[in-house]
């Protein structure tokens, strides 16, 4: 008897071995037909290093069936279900569970649970669809639907993408997560909320190691101090470091400002910013004229008194470095660097400056404009000062002198001029229409007085020399001041001399307003809100 039920046991399980599965190693208890359909208790089968196990197994045909406490173990990997059926000819399972989800766990810990999956064995690739979430290394990302692709360790989610991080929550259309490389790649109308800001692209990528975002195409960036726009955008968080990438603007709304280039940086933690290739800033304070800036080089610093609360205790720096040039209706102006401090509200100029105010040309080594009140109050020359006034196309108003101040009334138009060491002028005298002579004077220091942009009245303080001459008594060499130099052409006549870029409009009630996830298919799988709080 006991020779005849080994026979047995072996005939039903060479029978179930051939009927549940070619390539497929197959064992269990009490085999038996049932309207045709082989049936085993406490089935296994094994393929290689993957091995099923579950209550019940069923073949017919091309189709086997696991019933009941499914279990899938592949090179570390288990699944956990209640319902598996494989199709041999597809070599495709399809996995579900009666709990409602399905899990799977990989051996480093990330786990993917959905209500629906099926599996492609032999290529280990996952399909799940009506909801899904993944989880690795406190990372939380659901979806729709998507492949997991377990070879490779990554997986591509589409319809409905929300993404979790301690560092970050986002949305997107689709998304692809390398769980090897710690990377996020999120494609289509992307939007990331941080604990600093929003960022939002078509298209972006996450490096979790690193905690560096990165943005492609009509990437922006929103934060308490700034908007920023460009083409592209990294924004390193451990280093709160901001770059961009073509087409840059930077929005400061706070101070009515704003800087365009072809690149950009802000390093939020230091307060500094700087923008290469075309770097424009622009100033547009209420009721005030914009000023437009540009250089090579544009650089602002904000420097904090961490003793003083009060609006006082922020100092801004702003240096232009390379090619300067400036617009505001009132004044224009050109120089190699630019240096502006609102400290002292000083603009200082270097290398060949020159300011521009009605028809008055304003030259010297170096220039330095006091502000007041947001107006120019004066101009402080330093050394070879000169001032040219343009009469007629041939005649020109000059003044001359080792340094000199310049006074600006409250029309930002020149009311006086002090001329300190080796004052010269040259200065038409005419009637209404027509130019009757040239005063010719020389005297150490000279005051200037001037009336709509016309002298009124000059003071001659030390040993002064002045005489009037008809014009066809003077040579031209007398009337033309060594040093002057006319140059209109260098002159800006309009804003778009200096840049033709547009600064964008304000866009943060817009993007505030986007929709943070709320991670729907988190709560329907696990029964409980994700904590969306940053925790870093």
């Amino acid at each position: 008897m006991k020779l005849l039920s080994k026979l047995l046991f072996i005939l039903f399980t060479i029978q179930a071995s051939s009927i549940f599965a070619q390539d497929w190693s197959v064992s269990g208890d009490n085999y038996r037909f049932i309207n045709g359909v082989g049936v085993l208790d406490n089935a296994k089968a094994v393929k290689g290093s993957a091995t099923i196990t579950s209550n019940t197994g069923t073949s017919e045909g091309d189709i086997i069936r696991f019933i009941g406490n499914v279990i899938l173990r592949k090179d570390g990997m288990i699944l956990y279900a209640s319902d598996m059926v494989i199709n041999k000819v597809t070599d495709i399972a399809e996995i579900r569970s009666s709990g409602g989800v399905v899990k799977i766990v990989n051996k480093d810990g990330t786990t993917l649970e959905s209500p629906f999956i099926n599996y492609k064995l032999k290529d280990e690739i996952f399909y799940f669809f009506g909801g899904g979430v993944i989880t690795s290394d406190g990372n939380i990302i659901e979806s729709e639907s998507g492949t997991h692709y377990e070879k490779e360790g990554r997986t591509y989610l589409k319809n409905k993408v929300q993404a979790y991080n301690k560092s970050y929550l986002a949305t997107a259309d689709s998304a692809n997560y390398n769980k090897n490389a710690k990377v996020m790649t999120i494609l289509g109308r992307t939007t990331i909320w941080h604990k600093d800001g929003i960022l939002t692209a078509k298209k972006g990528t996450y490096h979790e190691p690193s905690k560096t975002f990165r943005l492609f195409e009509n990437s922006y960036a929103l934060s308490k101090e700034h908007q920023a726009w460009a083409d592209s955008v990294v924004y390193d968080k451990q280093r709160e470091h901001l770059f961009l990438g073509k087409n840059t603007c930077i929005l400061d709304t706070a101070n009515h400002s704003a800087l365009l280039a072809d690149n950009g940086f802000i390093d939020k933690k230091k307060e500094y910013a700087f923008a290469t290739k075309n770097a424009v800033g622009i100033t547009f304070q209420p009721k005030e004229d914009s000023l437009f800036l540009r250089a090579d080089t544009l650089k602002v610093l904000n420097v904090r008194n961490k003793h003083v609360t009060t609006k006082d205790s922020l100092i801004r720096f702003v240096k232009a470095l390379g090619t300067v040039r400036y617009y505001r209706k009132d004044l224009q102006g050109t120089a190699d660097s630019l240096v502006y401090s609102t400290k002292d509200s000083i603009m200082y100029m270097y290398g060949i400056p020159i300011i521009w105010n009605e028809q008055n040309q304003i030259t010297a080594d170096s220039i330095s404009v006091f502000t007041k009140n947001k107006k120019v109050d004066r101009a402080e020359l330093v050394l070879n000062s000169f001032i040219a006034q343009k009469e007629t196309e041939k005649y020109y108003n000059q003044i001359k002198g080792r340094s000199m101040t310049v006074f600006f009334n409250d029309k930002n138009k020149i009311s006086k001029v002090d001329v300190k060491g080796n004052g010269q002028t040259v200065y038409f005298v005419k009637d209404s229409t027509e130019i009757e002579g040239v005063n010719l004077a020389t005297s150490s220091n000279i005051g200037i007085n001037l009336d709509e942009g016309k002298v009124s009245t000059m003071v001659f303080k030390v040993k002064p020399e002045s005489n009037i001459f008809p014009l066809g008594k003077v040579e031209e060499s007398q009337i033309k001041l060594k040093g002057f130099k006319w140059t209109p052409e260098n002159r800006p006549t309009s804003r778009f001399d200096i840049t033709r870029k547009i600064v964008r409009k304000d866009q943060s009630k817009e993007v505030e307003a986007i929709p943070k996830p709320t991670f729907p298919y988190y709560l329907q799988i696990y029964g409980k809100k994700l904590d969306t709080t940053f925790k870093e």
